[in-house]
């Protein structure tokens, strides 16, 4: 086997890359297939605009919740470190006498297991969802506008490019009011 079909063969063996690989390649498929999209129109900016708000509600609502979590976490830390902090030793021959101590150190195990399970069943859809956030984004960023649309081009690719989730949402909700009070131009 060559060197480079050897490289290919152990990059193919390894699952995580082969599950991007596979991924990279039906993305590439898709892109090749989906038409070109045509200038972005007001009711398509308007939809743009209340997905963005409700996938950013979302999010803030997973976050809220993750934060929880993490304040759970710290005192599981804080709970680990006074459990390792405070050894239990037993004369030879009398292990039960660290029953109390195996049990402490059981349902802390039992906890961090839990706090990860419910982490991440909440990081799964938050990724999700700023996956689809940053896809709404990027179509802001790389659309063609109808002249219906005006000067807003501008305005629109400042709030895509925004740093994070919950400022690119607010700017979009602050063009939102501006530009539904006045008609276009």
């Amino acid at each position: 086997m060559a060197g480079w079909e050897r490289v290919l063969f152990i990059m193919l063996l390894s699952s995580r890359r082969r599950a991007a690989l596979l991924l990279g390649v039906a993305a590439l498929v898709i892109a090749l297939r989906l038409p070109a999209q045509g200038p972005l129109k007001a009711v398509e900016l308007k939809g743009i605009f209340d997905s963005a708000a409700r996938v950013s509600h979302q999010i803030d609502s997973l976050n809220r919740r993750f934060a929880g979590t993490q304040q759970r976490a710290e005192s599981l830390v804080a709970d680990y470190r006074k459990h390792n902090e405070e050894p239990c030793e037993y004369p030879q021959g009398h292990p039960e006498m660290c029953d109390n101590y195996d049990r402490e150190r059981q349902d802390l195990n039992y906890r961090s297991q839990e706090l990860q399970k419910e982490m991440k069943a909440i990081d799964t859809p938050r990724r999700e969802l700023r996956g689809r956030f940053a896809a709404l984004m990027t179509r802001l960023r790389t659309a063609d506008y109808a002249a219906e649309l005006g000067g807003q081009k501008d305005q629109l690719v400042a709030c895509s490019n925004a740093n994070g989730v919950a400022e690119s949402a607010a700017c979009l909700a602050r063009l939102q009011r501006r530009t539904s009070r006045t008609p276009p131009g």
